[in-house]
Parts: C-alpha cells; structure tokens; sequence
C-alpha cells in the first residue's frame, strides 16, 4: 500500500453488528473510517472532534455495532463495541435523509490506552472538503484516477489483523454533482464497501503546465452502486455514486445542533 498514505489506510476501520446467532460474535457489514473535524488552532496543533462516518443502513435501528481496528506492532485487531442508542436520548447519530451516510461522535482514548494502530482524518491536510461554485469537473476532472478503499466481501476476521482492500478506477461524471449530489466513478465495489474512502488524484499536469495540486487526497464517500440484471441475477456494473466529503459540514453541524456538546457515544 505504497501509493495510500498510512494515516489514510490507519483511519479505515471494519465496522459489523451482532450475531444472530451468537450474542458474542458479530459479522462485518460495512466500512468507515475515523474523520477529525477541526475546532481549534493554536500555537500546540489542532484540536478535533472525531467522528465514525459510515454508510446511514448500518445504524439503521441498531442500538450497537462493532469496530475492528488493528493492534500496535503487528498485534491482532480487536473489536470494540459502539453504543448507538441509549434508554433516555435514543439514536445518537446523526444521518442524512436522502443519502446513505451516517456519523457519530466518538472519544479515542480507549484506542490509545490499549495500543490500537488508528489514525484519524484531518479534514484540512487530507480531504477535499470544498464545494464548488460550479461545476465538479473544475475539481474532479472526469478521467482523473480513484482509489476506492474497505472491506468488501466480509474480509475481515478479528483476532487476525484488518487490511483493506484497495480497487482502482476513474471519475466518470462529475458535471452534473449541483443536481444529483454525487459524483460517479468507474469502479467496481461490492458489498461491505459503503461507506468506505474515496480518494482522486488529479493530472500531474494541465494545459497550463505541471498541476501543482497533484496530490492523493480523499474526496468522498462510497454511497451505492449501480446493478444490472441478466437471467434474475444482479451484478455489479461498475458505476458506483460517491458523496463529496463537503456533505459532512453540514451533517456535523446538524448532529452538534441536536445533540449540543454532549459526550461521544460509549466504546468498550
């Protein structure tokens, strides 16, 4: 995993609800990741709220789900449990009405103290979080590279230790993002990729000469993906919707504006 910067691969997490038919095991459903959004600058760094962003359909009436993060020096993941709900306040998540993407508020200090390898998302060295004024393209050039990164296929299995899996594609529309809200790339995912990273990486060069720009960064969020049907049977077809980062402004907004500055939900 060369080319995808550590603390990107390192804020990606498996995340899994309960067994039916085991109360002490849980099956990977879906991806996320750890997203620092910043509320301080001083002389000693940044200081950030930090969110699990998922796709919406995995806290969908969940009151818990499991997190598999991978140990320090090699040691095995680990699955942690996260409360969604509570007896008196209900869900506390926060997810978007129309689109399946999802967050809630969490406190790390449970993975420092036990030695967990993560990272969190800094939302202005990482992402590209600005909308634009007009069309997509001028920012996400049709054409230009992506890499989608999680865990499909339930590749997971604590205690062994978690690497997702990358798959790589191209934009293929982003002109029309004012009237859909996403963006589409040519790229193949598959089930347990939602909510997963989406990373673009422009043209090294422009027709004004060497694109200063040309950095990987990521750009969204694995919404859904287009199936076709042949003889009953769906299969993928390579179209997948992706939601520009700039959707979790405001859904951090919403979620402090319900919520205040209450604690983050509880890890164990």
């Amino acid at each position: 995993m060369t080319q995808i910067p550590r603390v990107i691969a390192d804020s990606i997490v498996a995340i899994g609800s309960q067994s039916p038919e085991n109360n002490s095991e849980w099956s990977p459903d879906a991806t996320g990741f750890l997203y620092g959004h910043s509320i301080r600058r001083s002389e000693e760094g940044v200081g950030h709220d930090v969110y699990l962003v998922t796709a919406r359909h995995v806290f969908d009436r969940a009151r818990h789900c499991f997190v598999a993060i991978n140990g320090l020096a090699r040691s095995p993941a680990r699955a942690w449990r996260l409360e969604l709900a509570d007896d008196r306040e209900g869900a506390v998540w926060t997810g978007l009405e129309k689109e399946d993407l999802a967050l809630v508020r969490i406190s790390v200090n449970q993975f420092e103290e036990a030695g967990a390898q993560y990272s969190v998302l800094d939302d202005v060295s990482h992402c590209t979080r600005e909308k634009p004024t007009g069309n997509a393209g001028d920012l996400f050039e049709e054409g230009n590279r992506v890499f989608v990164i999680g865990y499909p296929f339930q590749l997971v299995q604590p205690p062994s230790r978690q690497y997702p899996v990358v798959r790589r594609g191209t934009i293929a529309r982003s002109r029309n993002f004012q009237e859909q809200e996403t963006i589409l790339i040519d790229c193949e995912v598959f089930k347990g990729n939602s909510g997963g990273l989406v990373m673009h990486f422009p043209q090294p060069f422009t027709r004004n000469g060497p694109n200063e720009n040309a950095e990987l960064r990521v750009m969204g969020v694995v919404s859904r993906t287009y199936m076709t049907v042949t003889n009953g049977v769906y299969e993928s077809s390579d179209i997948c919707a992706v939601l520009p980062l700039w959707h979790l402004d405001s859904l951090i907004d919403e979620h402090i504006q319900r919520f205040g500055p209450v604690k983050p939900a509880t890890v164990t």
